[in-house]
């Protein structure tokens, strides 16, 4: 990748490497906003128990997008420094720290729907929420792999597979989810032919991510293979890999962890008052991910900086810049258009 000397240069840059990174994340939100479109139309306590579900399984891949989150600056750092054969290492050991986390966060976040009921919400919709988190548990696993290997591609500049893994995942979750989520009553009032499939609500909508969380784990190692050293290299101790995904992890999770008492709070005010925040939020998680995009584009450029032994100031400040902007953008559109947005998912009117 070229080594800008000028502002305008390293912005541009951060923009070419930026917007695929972002439109990546885009695409990952609009998995749930489908679902949350296809739930809205079906059951609105569905709709609920899949949004406290989501919630729980959001905390989880907290500890997961922080141990993924290592292999920016190990990776980039190393590729920076021309030593590629680290950026290799790396994401060896971090897949491991993903695999070694897995079990553990799964029952958390199995445990975790039993605190529900003493909140408030009500029984049935309770169930509904575990069988989100239960049909999500894979793709716990294959969400904590795919972003690494995104990672690890971001850190070589390589964005086009972590875009082509968005869409195809994307085009595989409404399929699966249509007939998961809803059945063949949903296929029928769509205009489409029944298939033989009752209508697994919530419980369809966590198996229909977890399908296309594994679908975007193929697609990104299919392509970080080209990466493959042809030599066998030395592994990055495991406890590096910690020492830096662990407290992000953390700090997302406190970050994040607000939203999920939030939603989990809302479904004790009723199942349409936890519908609405469903909506709300899956909304606003949509617009963050340009930021985020923005945010795993700077570190790439900073890596890169600091390997080659530059400043990282001017691509530091320049991301921290063009992230403001992008949510700006997000925040006009909500402030302009809010009951447009809310009737894309919903046709309850209480919802809206």
């Amino acid at each position: 990748m070229q080594s800008p000397t000028t502002t305008r240069d390293e912005l541009l840059t951060l923009v070419r490497l930026a917007w695929p990174i972002s439109l990546a994340q885009f695409g990952l939100v609009a998995m749930g906003l489908v679902d949350t479109a296809i739930l809205g139309r079906v059951s609105t306590d569905h709709l609920a128990g899949a949004s406290m579900g989501r919630a729980i399984v959001f905390a989880l891949n907290s500890l997961g997008i922080g141990i993924a989150a290592a292999i920016e600056p190990l990776a980039s750092q190393a590729i920076g420094a021309g030593e590629k054969e680290g950026a290799w290492a790396a994401l060896r050991t971090t897949l491991r720290a993903c695999l070694m986390l897995w079990a553990p966060l799964v029952l958390t976040g199995l445990a975790a729907t039993y605190l529900l009921g003493p909140l408030g919400v009500e029984a049935h919709v309770v169930e509904l929420a575990r069988a989100y988190v239960l049909g999500n548990a894979p793709g716990v696993l294959a969400f904590c792999a795919f972003l690494a290997g995104r990672n690890f591609l971001q850190a070589h500049g390589t964005t086009r597979p972590i875009v082509v893994a968005s869409v195809v995942a994307n085009a595989i979750n409404l399929v699966v989810s249509v007939p998961l989520v809803g059945g063949d009553d949903f296929l029928v009032r769509m205009g489409l032919p029944a298939i033989g499939l009752p209508g697994l609500g919530a419980l369809g909508a966590g198996l229909g991510t977890s399908i296309a969380s594994f679908v975007l784990a193929a697609v990104v190692f299919a392509a970080a293979r080209a990466e493959r050293p042809s030599r066998p290299v030395e592994p990055v101790a495991m406890r590096r890999v910690l020492g830096l995904g662990l407290p992000v992890g953390l700090q997302i999770l406190a970050e994040s962890g607000v939203f999920t008492v939030v939603a989990l709070i809302s479904g004790a005010l009723g199942a349409r008052t936890a519908s609405a925040h469903q909506v709300a939020i899956g909304l606003a998680s949509f617009t963050f991910m340009g930021a985020l995009g923005v945010a795993s584009a700077t570190a790439v450029r900073v890596g890169h900086a600091i390997g080659a032994g530059k400043s990282p100031r001017l691509p530091g400040m320049l991301g921290m810049c063009l992230g403001g902007a992008v949510m700006t953008v997000g925040g006009l559109a909500f402030a302009l258009f809010p009951r447009q947005l809310a009737r894309l998912f919903t046709d309850d009117p209480e919802v809206i």
